[in-house]
């Protein structure tokens, strides 16, 4: 089911989502039993509350700067929305790792005036702050081609929220409609566009400070020719083991600890008879 060949480790990893469940069903049976909760430390019964969370703004402009201006959508988020104003405190994050505190100084309309997509002016408060990645770099790739309707973007926002590194359509044997010339490289084009935006709007929600890198569509033969040596390359098929057994195999086998690798999602039709052959090529 795994091979080692051309410095790339490309293995076949199958769906463990029924393992998955069955054990998030039972950590949640276990938390609602008040016999089966921890007691806890006689320390930690004296711990101050934490701190509620600030409310979070992303820009694309360096935060290095000691004023910083939201416009359009996210000056109006903040103060037709949360209704913050003057001296209101928020933090501001670049899409990074950079999160900054910052305090309002002035809210103005368009042009000076009073109204919709609006001017906020923000003081920094201090250094900025770095937050590092956590976990594995994962460059998610799919072919999402053949998906319709909204399920591309529910992928998309799902995958920020799962803390995915990147995501990559790709194109296979049993789906290749993504991409093009004309009209239907406009579309892709458009619908990468879109699928930043929904990025941003995740990470929003999950307080991300690292944006899901949106890469342009690529064939799969493609992709694997320009994996880097030494890299993980991931694939999930109906007859692989369970990703948790990979991941450990892979240690096992004197990979050390994974920092960046790439998962690769077929098609409705799965990967093809040939793209299997090249995993084990």
């Amino acid at each position: 089911r795994r091979c080692f060949c051309g410095g790339a480790s490309r293995s076949f990893c199958g769906d463990d989502l029924g393992r998955s469940r069955s054990h998030a069903a039972a950590t949640t049976a276990r938390a609602s039993d008040p016999h089966q909760q921890r007691r806890q430390h006689p320390s930690q019964q004296h711990q101050q509350p934490q701190q509620q969370q600030l409310p979070r703004f992303y820009v694309e402009t360096s935060l290095a700067s000691n004023l910083v201006h939201l416009e359009g959508k996210e000056a109006t988020h903040a103060t037709k929305v949360l209704r913050l104003r003057e001296s209101s405190e928020l933090e501001l994050c670049d899409g990074k790792g950079n999160v900054s505190r910052c305090t309002i100084l002035s809210v103005g309309g368009a042009r000076g005036g009073r109204g919709r997509g609006g001017r906020v002016t923000l003081s920094v408060l201090g250094e900025s702050r770095r937050v590092d990645f956590e976990g594995v770099k994962w460059n998610l790739c799919v072919a999402s081609g053949s998906l319709k309707g909204s399920r591309g973007d529910w992928l998309v926002e799902k995958a920020t929220e799962l803390g995915a590194w990147s995501f990559q359509p790709i194109l296979t044997d049993h789906s290749s409609k993504m991409g093009g010339h004309g009209a239907a490289a406009e579309a892709t084009s458009g619908r990468e566009e879109r699928w930043k935006r929904l990025a941003v709007a995740a990470s929003k929600q999950s307080l991300r400070p690292h944006f899901l890198h949106i890469k342009p569509a690529v064939t799969l033969d493609d992709l694997l020719s320009s994996a880097s040596a030494g890299s993980v390359v991931l694939a999930a098929h109906q007859t692989g083991p369970p990703l948790l057994s990979v991941g450990r195999g892979l240690s096992d086998n004197g990979a050390g600890v994974i920092r960046e690798g790439t998962l690769l999602v077929g098609p409705e039709g799965d990967f093809s008879a040939r793209e299997l052959d090249l995993f084990e090529a």
